[in-house]
């Protein structure tokens, strides 16, 4: 799980954000074109809402905020899924409104196929112009960060990954050089030769990466900066704070710092998971319904009670929901004694072991997820008497309840479930917290599809 800080993206993001959106228009001409059909004005206005839909998809998969990285074709499959999850839309839409019959399936299909080796071929040429042109006529840009070393190297890396064509002058210094700076030479020595070149405008950018308590240095640096032409960025030593998705956001024009915080506080990205969720959940109930039906009888004919078993939880923001559950155990097993982590104990019914082991027993919890109380993916939820516990246990415990509580989890798909450690369990949800974007909400689903349900940790 490593830090980072989220640096405004560049400008050349929308060279690709207007690729994406004409792609699947210049894919259906290529189509007409090639195939000698006659214009269709019902094809055009498809490629136009396909390329909107893939806009917007692109977006909140996080596919341009790779397009500057070094990691380049990191990306791709997250371009993959966009598109065919815009495409698939399109589709449902046209056999929803009745209007599917009107067109091809041959043309339809091979529009998917077009669209997305255009779109992929578009952006490696892109890339690949971009690239040429800056090193070739634009000169290396020089930056000095000045800060501890070991922050320097951070900060030294993201911008690495964010800006092509760097050369980057360290001016490093030791927590013991900063401890005695007033009679240390070194450190005088440095922050000469730092004003001496900026005044020779040698830098086009100079990063004060120093920590916050070194505010008189912070000062002395600024102004003496005021005399140059250098862009100066003033980066606080902030990560040796416990921090979760640390950001830099503008409130009236002051920069302020989000130290705990999740890209899921954003009113775009909770519509986008909202919307996710009720789609899917709608889909899979449908689907599973007739399971659901025989689990029910399974249930009813291996144990006197009821069918459901319900548990409050603590979710969202700390409030308690009442999360569904098929029954597994005999009626009234907790009624006397309750602790946390006793699965394997627990007096189970002869299908309530088939169920749990399978997690089918789960299932409910889409209804879950239709009402708002939950979400597909994100934490496991725990009972308000074990939270209380374990939020004086178990630090940043609380942090998990900052998204909503999910049916599948990160920390689920890399076998921390059941009986396991809590502790490894937290640091999981929240890598998941820090890092959510609806790609990794597709590939948990997809994980847990493969390896999730049937696990040697779910009693």
């Amino acid at each position: 799980m490593r830090d980072r800080i989220h640096i405004s993206e560049s400008s050349i993001t929308w060279v690709y954000r207007l690729l994406d959106l004409i792609t699947p228009l210049v894919s259906v001409c290529l189509i007409v074109y090639v195939l000698k059909v006659e214009p269709d004005d019902r094809y055009l206005i498809l490629s136009c809402y396909g390329g909107l839909s893939f806009l917007i998809l692109s977006q909140y998969t996080g596919v341009y905020k790779g397009f500057n990285n070094t990691q380049f074709l990191s990306v791709f499959p997250k371009v993959i899924i966009s598109w065919m999850i815009s495409w698939m839309v399109l589709i449902v839409a046209l056999f929803l409104l009745k209007k599917s019959e009107l067109f091809s399936r041959f043309v339809l299909a091979l529009w998917a196929f077009n669209s997305l080796i255009v779109a992929i071929i578009a952006k490696i040429v892109i890339r690949h112009l971009i690239l040429k042109i800056i090193k070739k006529l634009i000169a290396p840009k020089k930056i000095a960060i000045v800060g501890v070393s070991g922050f320097n190297n951070k900060l030294a890396s993201l911008i690495n990954k964010k800006i092509i064509n760097i050369q980057i002058e360290f001016f490093h210094f030791e927590t013991e050089e900063l401890e005695q700076k007033v009679n240390n030479s070194s450190v005088n020595n440095k922050l000469k030769k730092l004003l001496e070149n900026a005044k020779k405008c040698k830098y086009a950018e100079i990063y004060i990466c120093l920590p916050l308590k070194e505010e008189v240095m912070i000062k002395l640096l600024l102004d003496q900066l005021n005399d140059t032409s250098a862009v100066v960025k003033l980066m606080p030593d902030i990560f040796k704070f416990n921090l979760m998705y640390n950001k830099i956001t503008d409130m009236g024009g002051v920069p302020v710092f989000s130290v705990y915080d999740t890209p899921l506080n954003a009113a775009g990205n909770k519509i986008i998971k909202r919307m996710f969720d009720l789609f899917l959940s709608m889909i899979i109930l449908i689907l599973i319904s007739p399971v659901i039906l025989l689990i029910a009888i399974g249930i009813k004919i291996s144990s006197p009670g009821n069918i459901f078993y319900r548990q409050t939880r603590i979710g969202w923001h700390g409030k308690k929901f009442t999360m569904l559950k098929f029954r597994s155990l005999p009626m009234d097993t907790e009624k006397s004694t309750l602790r946390w982590g006793n699965g394997k104990d627990k007096t189970k019914t002869k299908f309530g072991k088939f169920i749990r082991a399978t997690s089918l027993d789960e299932l409910p919890q889409f209804i879950n997820v239709l009402k708002g109380d939950m979400s597909i993916v994100g934490p496991r939820p725990e009972r308000d008497m074990f939270v209380e516990k374990f939020r004086k246990d178990i630090p940043g415990y609380m942090q998990k309840h900052m998204v909503k509580a999910g049916i599948t989890g990160w920390a689920q798909i890399n076998g921390w479930r059941g009986d396991t450690c809590l502790r490894k369990r937290i640091k999981y949800d929240l890598y998941y917290i820090k890092n959510w974007s609806l790609w990794l909400d597709i590939k948990i689903i997809f994980l847990t599809v493969l390896k999730g349900f049937i696990n040697k940790n779910a009693y």
